[in-house]
């Protein structure tokens, strides 16, 4: 029995040292953050007021001139020049060559030309019509006629039917026919007809 009383001795003893020992440890503890409190209002206070006595310095709230707005200048004003545009020349378009005119070296005009010749033979007088067409100088064409009595002549009908191959196809200025199928009398007549015409296409 004085054991069991023994135990509830030791037991009120140690809780009654643990429930002090804890309520000194709480003063303490509220003995510094009181003290650790009052710094830091003491600090925010010191550092608002040097703050505020800096930021009063650099913006200079007593300087006068800060206060004139007239004092502060202006930007300069920034006039935008147009570009000039650089005109521009069309290239002419190439001309197209002008052909040379043709060289007329013709020495006759181009045509049909007509003439009437008589000439005489042993049997009478005949009349012969000529027609040449020309064509850069050169007979293109050939026709003749006779009267009624040359029509009857062997040598006009020789004539007739043999001349054109020694006329046609060649330049007029070298045609002259000598003594055709023996009809020298036709062909002389023929030859006379020949310059008149080259005369009038001239």
């Amino acid at each position: 029995m004085p054991y069991i009383f023994a135990v509830i001795a030791l037991v009120i003893v140690g809780v009654g040292f643990t429930l002090f020992q804890n309520q000194a440890t709480s003063l303490v503890v509220m003995k510094e953050t009181e003290v650790n409190s009052e710094n830091v209002i003491d600090v925010a206070k010191a550092t608002s007021s040097s703050l505020f006595d800096f930021i009063e310095d650099k913006v200079g709230g007593d300087d006068e001139a800060s206060d004139n707005p007239k004092d502060i200048p202006e930007p300069p004003e920034i006039v935008a020049v147009p570009a000039t545009p650089t005109p521009t020349t069309p290239n002419p378009a190439p001309s197209a060559p002008t052909p040379p005119a043709p060289i007329d070296n013709n020495t006759y005009n181009n045509g049909t030309y007509y003439t009437q010749k008589s000439y005489r033979t042993p049997d009478g007088t005949y009349q012969m019509d000529v027609a040449l067409t020309i064509s850069n100088d050169i007979v293109t064409s050939a026709s003749l006629s006779f009267d009624t009595r040359g029509s009857r002549s062997k040598y006009s009908k020789r004539f007739a039917s043999s001349y054109q191959a020694q006329v046609i196809g060649k330049n007029l200025s070298a045609v002259s026919l000598s003594r055709v199928s023996g009809a020298s009398l036709t062909t002389n007549a023929f030859n006379n007809a020949v310059n008149t015409i080259a005369a009038q296409a001239s």
